[in-house]
């Protein structure tokens, strides 16, 4: 399983080059690509816990171990 962060660098890269074309190089962008990237990585490991607890409290646990040791 390939590191969180090397996701994550591949999502901005993909926004980057979208939000180029939309807005240009300017703060608002910047900001827009910063609120996707932080409130997707929240949702997804939001989406993943809680998906985890519903099959059994131990894989959500152990699943947010996991979490907390690759940040």
């Amino acid at each position: 399983m390939p590191h969180p962060v090397r996701l994550i660098g591949r999502v901005i890269a993909a926004l980057e080059d979208g939000l180029d074309n939309l807005l240009g190089r300017t703060r608002l962008a910047g900001l827009c690509l910063a609120g996707i990237v932080v409130g997707g990585a929240y949702s997804a490991v939001w989406t993943a816990l809680l998906a985890a607890g519903t099959i059994d409290h131990r894989l959500a646990v152990g699943l947010s171990v996991y979490f907390l040791y690759t940040s």
